[in-house]
C-alpha cells in the first residue's frame, strides 16, 4: 500500500540463497532519505539431517537470488500488483555439483579431513560502506536455522538501528553450535573514514564446526568460550587489521588439536628444527584446557598467559601474532612425558630443556629449541635431553 509518501509491505516474503525473509516493513519517503521500519523473520533451508546448509561457495557459483511475492488478493489501491504469479529473479546460474571422489563410496569410512592452509594475504579493495549514509532503519529481525556468511545462527532476535550512516546490530540472545551468547556490531560510514566495532561474548560453543565454518580452521575442536571486545577503522581489509585494537580472549576444553602429535614433534626438536605444524591427517593431541588473552594495538595482538593442559604435553607460553603480516612469534615452555607407558607412575612429567620459540608465518612457521635456554644450565639440558630419547648437544 502507497499512500502519503508511505509504502507499505504486508505480507513481505524474500527468498535469499534457498533462505526465506518475511513479515511487513513500512517504508517513509517523507524526509530527506527513506526510512524504513519493520520486523521480519529470517528462516534458513534445513538439510534432511536437521542441520541447516553452511557450505561457502564463491562469488561466481552462488545460488540464485530469488524474489517471491505471495499470491495475489484484491488489489487495494491503483500501485497494488495485478493479479498474477510471483515474480523470479535469476542472477546467476546455480553451482554445479562436486564429483564425488573416484575412491570413496557412500559406504567408505568417514576419515578426517586434509588441514586447510590459506596463503591468501589481507585485500587492499575498498569496501564500499556509503550505502549506510542513503537509508534510516529500525528493524526487529528474528533469525531461526539461518546461515550468514557461512556461519550457522541457531535463533536470535536482532535489534538493527541506521541513523545518519551508522550502523547498530545488537542481540542478547545469539544461539548456535550448541552454545550462545550475546553481540553488539557497529558499522559507523558518519565520517570521512569508516569505524567498526564488534563486542562478542560466546559460551559453550562446539569448537570445529564453528571454527571451520568461520575461518575454514580446522585444527582445534572441543568446546569454546570466545569474549572479542575489538575497534577497527578503514575502507579496506588490509586497513582495517592495521588499525585493529582491543581485547581477546579463547578458550577451549575437553578437546583436541587434530592433526599435530606435539609430543611428536617436541621430540623431534631433539634432533633438529621443524619447519610448519608437522600436520598428519590421523593425529591429535588431547587437551583438558586451552586458552589465551590477548591484547591487540595497531593490528599487533600480545599474549602472556598462554596454556595448553593435557595428559601427555603441558605447555605455557607467551608471544606476538603479527595480524597484518600474518606472522607468529612465540617462546613456550613445555612438559611433557618421558614415554606414554610412564603415564601411570609419579613424577613422569619432564620439563623440555630449552624453551621453544615459534617464529614465522602464521600458517608455516620455523619451531626450533631457543639456544639461549641450553647456554642458561647445558648439563641439565643435556641429561633431560637424554631422557626424552634425543641429543641436541653432542659430546
Amino acid at each position: 500500500v502507497y499512500r502519503d509518501e508511505v509504502l507499505i509491505l504486508d505480507p513481505f516474503q524474500a527468498r535469499i540463497r534457498g533462505q526465506t525473509v518475511s513479515g511487513a516493513l513500512t517504508v517513509s519517503f517523507a524526509g530527506d532519505i527513506p526510512s524504513v521500519t519493520g520486523n521480519l523473520t529470517a528462516t534458513g533451508a534445513v538439510s534432511s539431517g536437521g542441520a541447516p546448509t553452511s557450505k561457502k561457495t564463491p562469488d561466481a557459483a552462488r545460488p540464485a537470488v530469488e524474489t517471491e511475492l505471495p499470491a495475489a488478493e484484491p488489489p487495494l489501491n491503483p500501485v497494488s500488483r495485478p493479479t498474477g504469479g510471483g515474480i523470479e529473479v535469476a542472477v546467476a546460474p546455480p553451482p554445479k555439483k562436486e564429483p564425488r571422489p573416484a575412491n570413496t563410496s557412500p559406504s567408505a569410512k568417514p576419515t578426517k579431513p586434509a588441514i586447510k592452509s590459506r596463503a591468501i594475504g589481507w585485500r587492499a579493495e575498498k569496501l564500499d560502506f556509503s550505502a549506510l549514509r542513503d537509508m534510516n532503519a529500525d528493524l526487529v529481525l528474528k533469525l531461526n536455522q539461518f546461515v550468514l556468511e557461512g556461519i550457522r545462527v541457531g535463533t536470535a532476535t536482532i535489534n538493527v538501528r541506521l541513523a545518519g550512516g551508522k550502523l547498530t546490530a545488537e542481540t542478547k540472545d545469539l544461539k548456535g553450535y550448541g552454545g550462545g551468547g550475546m553481540m553488539t556490531l557497529v558499522l559507523d560510514a558518519s565520517g570521512a573514514v569508516p569505524a567498526h566495532r564488534l563486542n562478542l561474548s560466546v559460551a559453550g560453543l562446539d569448537a570445529y564446526p564453528f571454527l571451520n565454518d568461520a575461518a575454514d580452521f580446522q585444527t582445534i575442536e572441543g568446546k569454546a568460550a570466545i569474549a572479542l571486545g575489538l575497534v577497527a577503522s578503514g575502507d579496506s581489509e588490509r586497513t582495517l587489521v592495521s588499525s585493529l585494537n582491543g581485547t581477546a580472549k579463547f578458550e577451549f576444553t575437553g578437546g583436541a588439536l587434530r592433526g599435530l602429535n606435539v609430543a611428536n614433534m617436541l621430540r623431534n626438536l631433539t634432533t633438529g628444527i621443524l619447519t610448519g605444524w608437522q600436520y598428519q591427517r590421523d593425529s591429535e593431541t588431547t587437551f583438558s584446557r586451552l586458552s589465551a588473552s590477548f591484547k591487540i594495538a595497531s593490528g599487533q595482538a600480545q599474549t602472556d598467559d598462554l596454556r595448553m593442559v593435557g595428559p601427555l604435553v603441558s605447555i605455557g607460553g607467551a608471544g606476538t601474532i603479527d595480524l597484518p603480516a600474518r606472522r607468529l612469534k612465540f617462546r613456550v615452555n613445555p612438559l611433557m612425558l618421558a614415554s606414554v607407558e610412564g603415564q601411570g607412575g609419579k613424577n613422569n612429567m619432564l620439563g623440555f630443556p630449552v624453551p621453544i620459540a615459534v617464529s614465522g608465518p602464521w600458517d608455516n612457521p620455523s619451531i626450533y629449541p631457543d639456544v639461549v635456554g641450553v647456554l642458561d644450565n647445558p648439563v641439565a639440558a643435556y641429561q633431560q635431553l637424554n631422557k626424552l630419547g634425543g641429543a641436541l648437544i653432542s659430546v
